[in-house]
């Protein structure tokens, strides 16, 4: 349980770990993480991990669904850097423009969406009944130069992934399976979303949030 009590400068973990045969997106490669060296056995510990580079918690690029070939590589590093604001949506199964619109809270360039699914992530539905972004409020962000949109679920959309086509047009990146995002709402705090540095369309990132209120 995450204490409540933030402090200016406090940060917060809101990355799903990597671990072996971790829940993944359906069709995708399974994860597995496995020792290929013990200290015990051969004076050194290693590890081996195979999967897709949409595994955990990661980051979407234009190149992942649009013709637009820009993967991490291109993206400079103040990208993925910056002030963040969380909307509450908690018990919504559609993210509406409203939700927006009603938000006391000064629109960011880095918008995060809290809605408590990450709790189920180890769960069988996690993946099928998650709550998704609607193409007005897609359309909002894009219209107020939002950068990178995160979600605590594993897709913003479903089939067609019209939402996904929608934001990475428009050069907004994407993170999914975010996870401790209920501790943010209300909070004034930077977002800190390292992706690997690889020559792809998406990657696993480390997400953390630091409290600037």
């Amino acid at each position: 349980m995450i204490d409540l009590k933030l402090l200016v400068g406090d940060f917060i973990d809101l990355t799903q770990t990597i671990t072996d045969n971790m829940p993944v997106f359906p069709g995708d490669t399974p994860v597995k993480l496995n020792p290929i060296a013990t200290y015990q056995n051969d004076g050194v510990a290693n590890h081996s991990l195979y999967g897709n580079m949409h595994m955990g918690t990661h980051i979407d690029t234009p190149g992942h669904f649009t013709e637009i070939d820009k993967k991490i590589t291109d993206f400079p590093l103040s990208r993925f850097i910056g002030d963040a604001v969380c909307i509450d949506a908690s018990n919504y199964k559609v993210i509406e423009k409203d939700l927006l619109l009603n938000d006391a809270t000064q629109m960011k360039n880095i918008v995060l969406f809290y809605t408590g699914w990450d709790e189920r992530f180890y769960e069988s539905d996690y993946f099928y009944d998650h709550p998704v972004i609607s193409d007005e409020c897609a359309e909002y962000l894009v219209n107020n130069d939002v950068k990178i949109v995160g979600v605590d679920f594993p897709s913003v959309d479903r089939a067609p992934y019209s939402i996904h086509k929608t934001l990475l047009r428009n050069d907004i990146l994407i993170i999914e399976n975010l996870t401790n995002l209920r501790i943010l709402c209300n909070q004034k705090f930077m977002l800190i979303a390292l992706p690997l540095k690889v020559d792809s369309h998406g990657a696993p990132a480390r997400v953390i949030a630091q409290i600037t209120n």
